[in-house]
């Protein structure tokens, strides 16, 4: 098997690729022009690639008494507006003012309400710079003299980003620029990654994957105004208070709280609703979160939670709780390889034996990839799991690009590299659509991609009580993809749910 160089220069009329590697004390590299892909030095490689597998809120407030007239004057109210929010509605406060000897005088608060941060317009341009930061590790490469398996997952994606930035140049006539660098290049640190000149004239930022890595790259990205894109770490709550980060994968909670709406929207609140989980720090955070999130929706509905230890599950806890009726949703926020192969087991038995529970399972992503759980359990159960990026083997552009990219490096596609093409492609036409601002205006982006019908961009808010910067208001602590497609394991392998 043959992979396309590690170092190489992709130039076109409208794209470049550059590669800025780091050994020690020596200078950026520039390497030899290449006319096509296809044209790149090929370098051995002794393993095959990885298999691919709100509304706004009213604070009402005591208004205080306002100044002491001479005589009494009727009050006049006035009205300021917010004229551009994210949500698109208008946030008003009202203020009551007073005239006084001919002045007009405003007191306190009337209504106030928690504003939000001002939507950011439309800044497009002509052309762009990308930065795509991943772990090359390509001072293993200069050391061994060959290709770090620990490398892998970046060259995967970077041949997906290749792919796509060829694409979009022949059905977008886009005119970008893409920097590769690698985050883990020596002993040096990633901070010397982010002093590189070159990172100054980028429009936006893809990566890195390393949690501490990307948490000083959205700080970066955040004094230069200019967004990062997050496009493999899943890990939820690394930044705070940065309207220029984007999760473009969504996390767990994004993913658990995605199936749960997708179950209510599915069964209803005529169903009964359990949540079983073992009693570890991982599940128990998970539960919590699914716990406020059906509290928030369904406040009138029962729900049923079984905290257990994973080695002591014991279904005649269980099994008297549930319905014979009504459809019984058990929600299981956890992959523990002991726990969710045993509660399958049990729930599977039910449906060959009286009487018959009516059972909807719902999973979680981690699912698809335990070896545990059996396969006749799935089948039976018919489960749901969430999933951020799924590629079926039915959809005809799916095996079309597959082909096409064998054809081109004769070796399958591996998951990441099918979400550097998707996650290219996405950036790139919102980069060319909206400018840097594109956080604010792609809550609903559809397309030919290959993994999902399209991308949610939504803000993540946090309240900010009143203190000496103002009233109480929202924050966004970061935009994060709320596009999740939820699986069914029917014919004995997941598919898309109906």
């Amino acid at each position: 098997m043959t992979r396309p160089a590690l170092f190489a220069r992709f130039s076109s009329k409208t794209a470049a690729f550059l590669f800025a590697v780091l050994f020690g004390a020596c200078p950026f590299f520039l390497f030899q022009s290449c006319k096509t892909t296809a044209e790149l030095d090929e370098v051995k490689v002794k393993k095959d690639a990885p298999a691919l597998v709100g509304p706004k809120t009213e604070n009402p407030v005591t208004p205080k008494e306002g100044p002491v007239a001479a005589k009494p004057v009727q009050p006049r109210t006035d009205t300021l507006v917010v004229l551009d929010t994210l949500s698109g509605d208008a946030q008003w406060i009202v203020l009551k003012s007073y005239v006084v000897d001919g002045r007009r005088v405003k007191s306190d608060t009337l209504r106030q309400v928690a504003t939000r941060p001002a939507k950011l317009p439309p800044n497009p341009k002509s052309d762009y710079r990308l930065a795509l930061i991943l772990p090359f590790r390509s001072g293993e490469y200069a050391a061994k003299g060959g290709l770090s398996k620990r490398s892998f997952l970046a060259l995967d994606f970077y041949e997906g980003v290749k792919m796509a930035v060829a694409d979009l140049q022949k059905t977008d006539l886009l005119d970008i620029e893409i920097l590769v660098l690698d985050s883990e290049p020596d002993s040096l640190g990633f901070g010397a990654v982010l002093d590189r000149p070159e990172l100054l004239s980028a429009d936006a930022i893809m990566g890195p994957a390393n949690p501490e890595h990307l948490r000083q790259a959205a700080e970066f990205a955040k004094r230069r105004q200019i967004p990062l894109v997050s496009p493999i770490n899943p890990k939820e709550a690394l930044v705070l208070d940065n309207p220029f980060y984007v999760q473009l994968n969504p996390g767990s909670r994004a993913q658990l709280t995605a199936q749960l709406d997708y179950a209510r929207a599915r069964y209803g609140n005529s169903a009964r609703y359990h949540l079983a989980w073992p009693n570890d720090s991982a599940a128990n955070e998970m539960a919590k979160t699914l716990v406020a999130h059906f509290r928030s929706v369904a406040p009138q509905t029962p729900l049923l939670e079984y905290s257990v230890h994973r080695d002591s599950f014991q279904w005649a806890d269980f099994r008297p709780n549930l319905s014979t009726t009504d459809t019984n949703v058990i929600l299981v926020p956890s992959a523990d390889e002991v726990f969710v192969p045993d509660l399958l087991r049990a729930l599977s038995a039910t449906t060959r034996s009286e009487p018959v529970y009516p059972l909807a399972v719902f999973g979680t992503q981690r699912w698809y990839e335990l070896n545990r759980i059996g396969m006749d359990d799935l089948e039976n159960l018919g489960v749901f799991i969430p999933m951020e990026t799924f590629l079926s083997s039915q959809d005809e552009k799916v095996v079309q690009w597959r082909y096409r990219f064998y054809q081109t490096y004769r070796f399958p596609p591996s998951e990441y590299v099918c979400k550097g093409y998707d996650y290219t492609r996405f950036v790139c036409r919102m980069l060319k659509k909206y400018g840097t601002h594109f956080p604010y205006h792609a809550s609903d982006e559809t397309g030919d991609y290959l993994s999902c019908p399209g991308f949610s961009i939504q803000p993540i808010y946090e309240d900010v009580p009143a203190d000496g910067n103002g009233p109480a208001r929202k924050t966004i602590r970061q935009f994060e993809n709320r596009r999740i497609d939820i699986l069914c394991f029917r014919g004995y392998r997941f598919q898309k749910a109906d």
